[in-house]
């Protein structure tokens, strides 16, 4: 642990007998928890450096580890498959969240709590209640893969980050994501594959993510294509902005 502002090295926690993969503190910040090679997670206080519990259950590694906005819970991801529910004052072992057949890389909890994300190696994202530990939705959409995730402060996004060189944000509520976004070239093109779905001439500030006059809330695209011009004749189909 570390004073960010000396840069002095404050506290070393021993305990692990493999590397550490995955830490973070309790909102608090009274508490730290770690995740490890081991298989276990360990929670610590924050002051005295003292390891105040051994969380163990995982049947091989630890990638990731978060705890709950309101300290009481802690959710694990493993190299076992499995992503584990934890309750931080008992140590006990709330819940395992089985649905995959590749590891779990990365896992969050939204800032009430209500809801877990994950992240996995078979390239997908699973949200689940945290309560009842049903899965609410998997989210389909990066090539490779996934390496982190994350919630929004609000909870209304996921943020996912993936060997397949894209960050993807997702509508937590409706569980959907952009298909589309456009590249330097002002091409409209398709998410992941890059396919053109359309060009847009730089006056036109249209070709954007964002943009509620082509995608609408509903995720739907209604586009006007009677005035549109192929070949040499293209430039005839617009006006730039005056």
């Amino acid at each position: 642990m570390w004073d960010i502002s000396a840069g002095v090295e404050l506290k070393i926690l021993n305990g692990h007998t493999k590397p550490v993969t995955s830490v973070a503190f309790s909102q608090n910040g009274k508490q730290i928890v770690s995740g490890s090679r081991d298989k276990s997670v360990r929670v610590w206080d924050t002051y005295s450096g003292a390891e105040l519990k051994i969380l163990k259950g995982h049947t091989n590694y630890v990638n990731s580890v978060a705890f709950s906005n309101n300290g009481t819970q802690i959710v694990s991801g493993s190299h076992d498959k499995s992503v584990r529910l934890w309750d931080v004052v008992s140590g006990v072992e709330l819940k395992i969240l089985n649905r995959h057949t590749k590891p779990v890389t990365s896992v969050a909890f939204s800032s009430d709590g209500a809801q877990i994300v994950s992240g996995f190696d078979d390239k997908s994202i699973r949200v689940w209640d945290a309560s009842s530990g049903v899965e609410l939705k998997a989210l389909n959409g990066h090539t490779r893969s996934v390496t982190s995730v994350a919630f929004s402060n609000d909870g209304t996004k996921i943020l996912s980050g993936s060997g397949d060189k894209s960050v993807q944000v997702w509508d937590a509520i409706n569980h959907i994501h952009a298909t589309w976004t456009c590249d330097i070239d002002n091409w409209v093109v398709s998410i992941p594959n890059k396919d053109r779905l359309m060009w847009v001439p730089k006056h036109i500030l249209l070709a954007y993510p964002n943009t509620t006059l082509i995608i609408s809330q509903q995720n739907i695209a209604y586009m006007d294509f009677q005035g549109c011009q192929i070949g040499p004749n293209w430039a005839q189909s617009y006006a730039p902005l005056q």
